[in-house]
């Protein structure tokens, strides 16, 4: 899949991807990793207090961070998927033309996250009890694994099934994922280990090797290595989003 396109695939993602977390990387490093200096908070009046503190520029960056990578998933899924081979002009076009679907679709997720899971979790929390806390927090961690291995298509359903409204979209990626969470989340968890081991032992091995140059080479090698290591795994991680998306899709229509 990623061998029939690569050279588009590899400009698309270094676009999308790459650069954009460079540039942050290297002109704002205090907003890549702004929490860097400041001590954990132990309350969620200091919590709050260490949010308003970031400004509105961290806020700004990670919105337009997300708008371009948006672009860019959905850009990347066309890319992979569509026999026809499209240019990245055509794959640019077809990204921002499901980016307004896509955003209402991950406002409606939120919401429901927020309605299912964020305001009983609040009010277990607020109980002051440990056991009843304990066992909230385990309810909810499943509860957002179920709906995240749900929803884990609806890029797909949008960028390859050309489907724009949001709850349709939504409800595409529900039916392609039923009766598959628990393989699903396996799945994805043991891709996330793979991802998270690479990406650990990559760092210390390149961060390494920029440190014997000096601080400022150990900052720009930082730099380079985490965009590009963050772009491959986008890359990888569609890859195999979009391999799922044919799998079940394939299924479903062999059951229908």
């Amino acid at each position: 899949m990623l061998k029939a396109n690569g050279n588009v695939v590899a400009v698309v993602a270094g676009v999308f991807f790459f650069l954009p977390n460079l540039a942050v990387a290297l002109v704002a490093p205090e907003l890549a990793n702004p929490m860097a200096e400041v001590p954990p908070a132990e309350t969620s009046e200091q919590a709050m207090a260490q949010l308003s503190h970031l400004g509105p520029g961290f806020f700004v960056t990670i919105v337009v961070l997300a708008l371009i990578q948006a672009v860019g998933v959905l850009a990347l899924l066309r890319l992979l998927t569509d026999r026809e081979k499209p240019t990245v002009g055509e794959a640019l076009k077809s990204g921002l033309g499901g980016l307004v679907p896509y955003l209402l679709a991950q406002i409606v997720q939120l919401v429901l996250s927020i309605l299912l899971i964020g305001i009983p979790l609040g009010l277990v929390l607020a109980s002051g009890m440990p056991a009843l806390i304990l066992i909230g927090i385990v309810i909810a961690l499943v509860a957002f694994i179920f709906l995240f291995v749900r929803f884990s298509l609806l890029s797909p359903a949008i960028a390859i099934d050309r489907i724009h409204g949001p709850i349709a979209a939504l409800k595409r990626s529900w039916q392609l994922t039923s009766g598959k969470v628990g393989r699903l989340a396996l799945f994805f968890f043991l891709l996330f280990v793979a991802i998270m081991v690479v990406y650990l032992v990559g760092s210390m091995i390149f961060g390494l090797v920029f440190a014997l140059m000096g601080e400022s080479m150990a900052q720009v090698g930082q730099a380079l290595i985490g965009s590009f290591i963050n772009a491959l795994f986008a890359t990888v991680f569609m890859a195999v989003i979009a391999a799922v998306h044919r799998q079940l899709t394939a299924t479903g229509e062999a059951a229908a």
